[in-house]
């Protein structure tokens, strides 16, 4: 046991290069640290039982917002022991699962999925319990377990239980739904001929007692502009009322399966301990190092499509390399940049009567805008870094998650931003300078979206709190029926004060004055110089905050951003945002 606890924490020290031992008062000496073991079962919060290995006198931060009532103030988890019993021993009645099975998609792989599910559906009091919606327009009737075939069922507003799909394509799939297969298809699809991951989790929607499931390659018309435009816009409900999402994680194609095995799971150690029980019988109960998962190693989370998939479904069963994990509003799993779920209250239905709407009222002001305002920046801070096959799909591959905000926020939606925080999204700039814009239109040039890389975010705070520009209209084109979908034009109409720059060397700016350059501040460029100084006419700053605003050229009568600009940083001139600007008169400008 010893050797498990020292394993635990070893795995943790070698991923740090330096660790620093904080030492209150009444503590030991720094290099005496204090290990406070303690036992985690019959908890939600943690999936399966555990016991937690706790060290040191760190403050909690935002990353190990663990339970207080487990975790005591002032100490740091930082290893976890996993607590298992083999199903048919006497132990399992008090261990809630058994050993987790070396290959997923082992019968002791599809127990466990069943368990999962089961518990959520049956114990959760924070998870919303599975809903008789429509099913969506299209999706697969996948029979019973001994079935070789599965059927394409046109549901017209039949209501049950299903799930969905989240994978990766990889490529071309060979078997589609098409204008010209959809009719074969309702008399049948052998199972046999279908890519490798949807037949798994054809198995495993049939192990979960479910009889539909809906794969985009299947039940969206691929060759259909109009169809997938019109069953895309419905994401949002397609992925919120399934029962469970299953997630390929770890397959980077079709062909790859649900059920991948990793030696970093099969060759984890396990020892077994006989204990005598509460019963007064005698058990073995298995202890192991929980191994870290990390998702963002996985090929399905670096995929644009699958953010909003986990986000908006009410329940993930997640088969990642040599393991299968669940994902719940009860059972929170960090992922990515992003925050892990969305609120509870965002898997609510619409209330229907006015008590209801004031009680709603009441639980989303718990969440006030400033909170919902940073998921979203932490939303496009993931969504930014994720690849995606088609440009244009940049906006659909959100849609779904805008629309949840939408509904619940009241909010106006544009392109990535929000009318009510529209001075804070603006201030987004690129970790480093891009080609040109693509020439396939995508977003408008002050929306992040309009490029292709990480972004991040300057202090957003003085935009939020101090904005010192007036947005007077705000205007976006729709590409399709899609509300929250791909545009054709957006355009913000403000009022603002502006000053012509020029940049130098790298990132330093200067003010055109009267009589001579002044140093101005630094530029924070959306594209390589050579490309921003092709562009013709002069490059002009629009004051957002007090000390930073946009980078512009222009675009006809309006404006195109073309980076930020902060000021103030270099006061040895005595130059700021505040001296800088003090002459300068408001003045009505669009930017496209």
């Amino acid at each position: 046991m010893c050797s498990l606890i020292y394993t635990s924490v070893s795995s943790v020290f070698s991923r740090r290069s330096t660790y620093h031992w904080g030492t209150p008062s009444d503590s030991p000496p720094s290099d005496s640290p204090r290990f406070t073991i303690l036992r985690g079962l019959e908890r939600e919060n943690f999936g399966l039982d555990h016991i937690l290995v706790c060290c040191g006198f760190v403050t909690k931060t935002s990353e190990h917002q663990e339970d207080p009532s487990i975790i005591p103030s002032g100490t740091y988890l930082i290893g976890r022991l996993e607590i298992s019993a083999k199903k048919d021993d006497p132990a399992a009645k008090f261990v809630k699962y058994q050993t987790i099975p070396r290959d997923p998609g082992s019968e002791g792989g599809m127990f466990m999925a069943t368990q999962l599910s089961d518990e959520c559906i049956n114990t959760h009091s924070r998870c919303i319990p599975p809903q008789i919606t429509s099913l969506p327009r299209r999706v697969l009737d996948v029979g019973s377990i001994v079935d070789d075939t599965i059927f394409l069922l046109i549901s017209e507003d039949r209501k049950a239980s299903y799930a969905t799909l989240s994978y990766c394509w990889g490529g071309p799939q060979d078997i589609i739904l098409s204008e010209g297969t959809w009719e074969a298809m309702t008399q049948g699809i052998a199972l046999s001929e279908l890519p490798k991951t949807i037949q798994d989790a054809v198995t495993v929607t049939r192990r979960l007692g479910l009889q539909y499931l809906w794969v985009d390659a299947l039940c969206i018309k691929q060759d259909s502009a109009r169809d997938w435009a019109s069953e895309c816009a419905k994401m949002a409900n397609i992925y919120g009322n399934s029962t469970v999402t299953i997630a390929a994680a770890a397959g980077s194609d079709c062909n790859a399966g649900c059920f991948i095995k990793s030696s970093r799971y099969t060759d984890r150690r396990l020892i077994g301990i006989k204990l005598p029980l509460p019963d007064l019988s005698m058990g073995t109960i298995f202890f192991g190092v929980q191994n870290e998962y990390e998702p963002w190693k996985d090929p399905l989370h670096k995929r644009a499509w699958a953010l909003q998939e986990r986000l908006l479904s009410p329940r993930l069963l997640i088969y990642s390399l040599g393991n299968v994990s669940w994902q719940c509003q009860t059972k929170v799993q960090s992922i990515g940049i992003g925050s892990a779920r969305l609120p509870d209250f965002f898997f609510k239905k619409a209330p229907a009567n006015g008590q209801e709407i004031w009680q709603w009222n009441r639980q989303v002001s718990h969440h006030n805008s400033i909170t919902l305002e940073t998921f979203w920046l932490q939303i496009s801070l993931d969504y930014c870094r994720r690849a995606i096959t088609r440009e244009h799909d940049r906006l659909p591959a959100l849609s779904g998650i805008a629309k949840r905000f939408r509904d619940v926020t009241g909010d106006v939606y544009l392109a990535g931003l929000w009318k009510g925080t529209l001075c804070q999204g603006l201030m987004w700039h690129v970790g480093f300078a891009l080609e040109p814009r693509s020439s396939i239109y995508q977003a408008p040039t002050w929306s992040w979206l309009s490029v292709q890389g990480p972004i991040f975010y300057a202090n957003e705070k003085g935009a939020r709190d101090s904005p010192l520009i007036e947005i007077i209209n705000t205007e976006t084109v729709l590409a399709g029926p899609d509300a929250t979908g791909a545009v054709t034009s957006g355009k913000i109409k403000l009022r603002g004060q502006m000053k012509r720059a020029r940049q130098k060397l790298d990132d330093e700016l200067w003010g055109v004055g009267a009589e001579s350059l002044v140093r101005a501040g630094h530029a924070l460029l959306d594209h390589e110089p050579k490309f921003i100084d092709a562009m013709e006419g002069p490059l002009w700053c629009l004051r957002v905050s007090k000390d930073e605003g946009l980078l512009l050229k222009p675009s006809g009568e309006d404006y195109q951003r073309v980076g930020i600009f902060l000021s103030g940083l270099n006061r040895d001139n005595g130059v700021t945002g505040q001296t800088w600007f003090e002459d300068c008169e408001m003045q009505i400008l669009t930017l496209v």
